[in-house]
């Protein structure tokens, strides 16, 4: 810690403060955007929409099947609001551990963007403006049920007792909403629910991140898997995060291209979640927000590419200690 205080570039330590700063100012200024762009989308929903093609979808079906439908739909839009409140928290969490001063814990922030990522990944999955109805009502009805079904694992290892009969209470809700909407569960070789059917629509309920983000064109895999390796990784982590002070001490510095590629996975979500529910319930400033968005991204890749040429300058202008350490 003393070290690190006493040190007057940080780059020394790889801890370019500008990019501390500008990337804490690029998270808050970008989710204070998207909560006004979520205010701004239109109540009701605008003809020829996805969201209208939804409603159409359910008011044309089945008298039976049209109340089991709109509660999926409900509970879509409900998770939606709790999912947006989560990576809220997480992002304004993330701003206060770069705020907080060094050194620049790396851990929090990869871990933190991580929970943004996956939220808002899976939200878009199920809100998809390029799938049909049935799809989107589909895997709705998955979601569902795999909340249930995770619901149900933690009652059986939490105060059974008290948590279980509402868990299975639940499950069985769900179950019966999704049947009367037209929908099969299907089952694995162990005959547990693993998927759910309707039409010429089949959605798991368990689906993988990475798959989801390669089809959505705001998100990187590789970003997203930065994120999971740090948070399931401590060894990669401590590799990553530490370094030998002038007098030979060992400690950990925020890594600037980590601090980067967490930054960019949250706008890269939040590109995505702009771009998902604007088209979905037909914003007309939706293109004019996703530039907003880019633009931002755009200016923190610059910024790392240029503490980056300049640290290498810094290097190779710095004599080192071991004459065998190429740069």
């Amino acid at each position: 810690m003393t070290a690190l205080q006493d040190t007057l570039d940080p780059r020394e330590l790889g801890v370019p403060r500008e990019i501390v700063h500008e990337s804490a100012r690029t998270l808050r200024n970008s989710a204070a955007a998207l909560h006004t762009f979520l205010d701004s989308l239109p109540r009701q929903s605008v003809h020829g929409s996805p969201a209208d093609q939804d409603q159409q979808f359910i008011t044309t079906s089945h008298h039976r099947k049209r109340g089991p439908l709109r509660w999926i739909r409900s509970w879509g839009d409900l998770t939606n609001t709790l999912v947006f409140g989560n990576a809220f928290d997480h992002i304004r969490a993330i701003e206060r551990v770069l705020e907080g001063g060094e050194p620049v814990s790396v851990w929090p922030c990869v871990s933190l963007s991580r929970v943004v990522t996956e939220g808002l990944a899976r939200i878009c999955h199920l809100y998809d403006p390029a799938a049909s109805s049935e799809a989107r009502l589909t895997r709705i009805a998955a979601a569902s049920l795999d909340s249930c079904r995770e619901q149900l694992t933690a009652a059986r290892e939490f105060y059974p007792d008290r948590t279980l009969p509402q868990a299975e209470a639940d499950w069985r809700k769900a179950q019966k909403k999704i049947e009367d909407a037209g929908m099969t569960i299907g089952l694995d070789g162990r005959e547990r629910p693993n998927r759910v059917i309707h039409g010429d629509t089949t959605a798991n309920l368990s689906v993988s991140l990475v798959d989801i983000l390669r089809m959505q064109p705001a998100q990187i895999p590789a970003w997203y898997r930065i994120s999971s390796g740090a948070s399931h990784n401590t060894l990669w982590l401590v590799q990553q995060g530490s370094t030998m002070t002038p007098e030979g001490a060992v400690i950990m510095r925020a890594d600037p291209d980590t601090i980067t590629a967490a930054t960019l996975a949250v706008l890269g979500a939040i590109e995505n979640v702009t771009q998902t529910f604007g088209a979905y319930y037909g914003h007309q400033g939706t293109e004019a927000a996703v530039k907003n968005v880019q633009r931002r991204t755009t200016a923190v890749i610059r910024l790392s590419r240029k503490w980056r040429d300049q640290m290498k300058q810094d290097a190779q202008q710095r004599p080192h200690r071991d004459s065998d350490i190429q740069v």
